[in-house]
């Protein structure tokens, strides 16, 4: 890597304050050729950290405290106490197999407990107290602090690049959203992940909006049993907004692929599970839709409440004719 390059790079992070009272440390580094890497000018940001993997066990237990712990030091306000893990199977991936697994994190920082669910990949088939977090998510249990928080600033995953960067490093950087747009406006030696600074539920927000959805009916329809999963779900996923809070208590919301080539005969099955999160309020039987791509027109038929109903919807490709949606709020 040219010096002079490395030091126009250089003073752009200083310019976007990313780096500052090293900034004459990083130059000198340039000058004596200590930056081998491009992940080696982490080592001169403010608030960033490198971790690497090898330095650590790679048992469980020791890892994947370490590693948080690593982490969480690039902020004061980060730090936290009683760290817990548990490594469960991934029910929604088991179809495909019995190697898909879950690493369930839950840590207290600020007087609150924190969780957060990532990918977990064993080392073995035969041993699963071994092996690697998912680096793209483990990280996003500090964004949720800094949320509650207030913060204007998040915690960044920086991708390894080079010919001699050891994949196994994790690089991880604090930026404001000005400082992430910077530095990912001209990647030359580092780039941040883009992550997201809009007005999220802070946990205290998710949990008032559960307590108003139990008030309210949303949940008549659930056991005691599925509501607890929810809100522990809801716990461990990021919440972007209110209706991904919705999402992870069953039969709330349905979510389906507005291109219908997956589906048999789509109108039909979509009305199916429209009754389900309905709880049998929309009620419909004899449903019939027989669904033929090559065609240009298809006809739902179905009955409600003594009454038959028959519409035609287009067909353009495989997609969803917009009228479909529309026809529900008119019953």
């Amino acid at each position: 890597m040219a010096p002079e390059k490395l030091k126009e790079f250089a003073d752009k992070l200083k310019d976007y304050k990313i780096v500052d009272k090293k900034y004459e440390n990083l130059i000198a580094a340039i000058d004596e050729e200590k930056i081998q890497e491009p992940i080696d000018f982490l080592l001169y940001c403010e608030k960033s950290t490198i971790i690497n993997p090898k330095n650590y066990s790679d048992k469980a237990e020791v890892f994947l405290e370490a590693i948080h712990k690593k982490t969480a030091s690039v902020l004061p306000e980060l730090a936290f106490t009683d760290f817990e893990y548990k490594i469960v199977p991934d029910a929604e991936m088991s179809a495909y197999g019995d190697n898909y697994y879950n690493c369930i994190v839950s840590l207290k920082s600020n007087g609150k407990v924190y969780k957060q669910k990532s990918g977990f990949y064993p080392s073995s088939k035969n041993d699963y107290s071994a092996g690697e977090i998912e680096i793209q998510n483990y990280y996003q249990i500090f964004n949720k602090i800094l949320i509650d928080l207030n913060a204007p600033y998040r915690v960044h995953d920086v991708p390894v690049f080079g010919d001699n960067s050891s994949v196994s490093q994790i690089g991880i950087m604090v930026l404001t959203k000005e400082q992430e747009k910077k530095l990912n406006e001209f990647v030359t030696y580092l780039s941040a992940s883009y992550e997201d600074f809009k007005n999220k539920p802070t946990s205290l927000e998710i949990e008032k909006a559960i307590e108003e959805y139990a008030k309210i009916g949303l949940f008549s329809n659930l056991t005691i049993e599925e509501i607890t999963e929810g809100k522990e779900r809801t716990s461990e996923l990021e919440i972007m907004d209110y209706n991904d809070i919705l999402s992870v208590f069953p039969n709330l919301i349905y979510s389906f692929d507005t291109e219908l080539g997956n589906l048999e005969d789509p109108y039909a099955e979509l009305v199916k599970e429209f009754s389900k999160i309905s709880h049998n309020e929309f009620n419909p039987s004899d449903i019939l839709n027989q669904f033929q791509g090559r065609k240009r027109k298809t006809t739902l038929k179905f009955k409600l409440d003594n009454k038959s109903y028959s519409k035609t919807f287009k067909i353009d490709s495989d997609w969803i004719d917009i009228i479909f949606l529309i026809l529900f709020n008119l019953l």
